[in-house]
């Protein structure tokens, strides 16, 4: 029984010990790969940081970025991303199952916005705001569309 015991506690002893070893040191310096990667010009350009979703209860807002060279084609397929996620995430917001009318409605609301600013081209990607713009369009998406 005294055997079974020190195993036991050699056995703990060891896991916590090993345990310990294993993990990172606690450095605020690290970065991780991803952010380590990013260029510290795209960091500064703010529009990774932007807010998304409704701004105030008229504006709802998209960020997104496109790696085409031409500005033309970046602005044509940000507009084309940018519509299919603020119908995404517009859908997301109301609290009740959609009918389908509901569903086309907020389609429509979400695809009917335009890109209000563009970023200059920044080591291959340009970003692009997407904005719907009504009045009390946040009560409408989330609460008066069944």
């Amino acid at each position: 029984m005294r055997i079974l015991i020190t195993l036991l506690t050699v056995a703990i002893l060891f896991y916590q010990c090993k345990s310990q070893d294993t993990k990172p040191p606690k450095d605020s310096t690290n970065k991780t790969v991803l952010e380590e990667s990013k260029p510290v010009a795209q960091e500064q350009d703010g529009f990774e940081k932007l807010p998304e979703g409704f701004i105030n209860s008229s504006t709802f807002q998209i960020v997104v970025s496109s790696l085409k060279d031409d500005p033309s084609q970046a602005e044509s397929e940000a507009l084309s991303v940018a519509k299919k996620k603020a119908v995404q995430v517009m859908l997301s917001y109301p609290k009740t199952a959609l009918s389908q009318e509901g569903k086309k409605e907020i389609k429509e609301i979400a695809e009917s916005g335009k890109i209000t600013t563009k970023s200059q081209p920044n080591s291959g990607r340009s970003y692009f705001v997407y904005q719907v713009q009504k009045a009390g369009i946040e009560t409408l998406v989330k609460s008066k569309i069944r």
